[in-house]
């Protein structure tokens, strides 16, 4: 089993995921219990119930993340890092350019 699909409890998975570090623990569950409505669809994240605590994934995050920030009819799959450093230069170097 690979890292990112480890069971870990909600709170500590927050705290590891590194687009949810600045989430509260509640939010996390509040997106187990309600999810989130999106274009009519509800989105929940993906749990597991194990001796009376909710447990979720790394993996599960980055799949529930991924389709509540989608365009309408598109699947987006996450960056990569190189992906995400490639575009922070360039934006950067928009920003040197542009004099900011």
């Amino acid at each position: 089993m690979s890292d990112r699909n480890k069971l870990l409890p909600l709170a500590k998975a927050s705290r590891k995921h590194e687009k949810t570090t600045n989430n509260h623990p509640a939010t996390i569950r509040r997106w187990a219990d309600a999810g989130l409505v999106r274009d009519g669809k509800r989105f929940t994240l993906a749990v597991e119930f194990i001796g009376g605590r909710l447990f979720t994934s790394l993996a599960a995050i980055d799949e529930f993340l991924v389709a509540i920030n989608a365009k309408p009819g598109e699947t987006l799959a996450p960056r990569s890092l190189a992906q995400r450093n490639k575009a922070s230069e360039r934006a950067e170097a928009e920003l040197i350019h542009r004099g900011a």
